[in-house]
């Protein structure tokens, strides 16, 4: 994978969040539902609100990075701010060479790293390389490369998500007057995308 720009910087305000799944639903003519998940893990989206009242230390870091992403072109990494819990996170898929990959998750408590249904040890199994990978992220190095098609996965515990995100279309300045005052906010949604770790 090529080296994606990073955003680290926290949003204003409360970020909220949804999960969304892809789910393929059949109604037969007996009134019965099939319904069949056409996804492995869910998407996320988060909105996102900027103060451009703090021009200097929110706003223009992010404009600059939306300039260099050029807007919705490109996906990029995001820091979310909160700590989380997950499970079932996407790493990537196995090729039967690659051997190091970028660790989704940073400063987690708890980690636990599957390939495919086998729990995989650290130590034995695969070793962490802290900060070696690109935007000084921490890397999994596995002790044999993930088998072609095998899904890789980890579980974390009180940890900071790095998932890659686009932009969904380009942000947006709201005007807020009031006060005495205008201040715009800038605010946007990223979703997360899938196959580019």
């Amino acid at each position: 994978m090529a080296d994606k720009e990073y955003l680290d910087i926290a949003p204003s305000y409360p970020l909220s969040e949804i999960e969304n799944w892809r789910v393929l639903v059949a109604e037969m003519e007996s009134g019965a539902e099939q319904r069949v998940a056409r996804w492995t893990y869910p998407r996320r989206e988060w909105d996102l609100v900027w103060n451009a009242a703090k021009r200097s230390t929110e706003t223009e870091p992010v404009r600059n990075l939306l300039n260099k992403i050029k807007g919705a072109g490109e996906s990029f990494l995001w820091r979310e701010p909160t700590m989380t819990s997950r499970d079932r996170i996407e790493i990537g898929t196995g090729n039967g060479a690659t051997r190091a990959w970028l660790l989704p998750v940073v400063e987690y408590s708890f980690l636990t790293v599957r390939v495919g249904s086998t729990e995989m040890y650290e130590g034995p199994d695969y070793e962490i390389l802290p900060a070696a990978g690109q935007n000084g992220l921490d890397l999994i190095f596995f002790a044999a490369a993930p088998a072609a098609n095998q899904a890789i996965e980890c579980d974390y515990t009180d940890g900071f998500y790095i998932p890659v995100v686009r932009t969904k279309g380009n942000f947006q300045a709201k005007l807020i007057k009031g006060g005495g005052y205008d201040r715009s906010n800038m605010n946007f949604t990223l979703y997360e995308t899938r196959g580019e770790r």
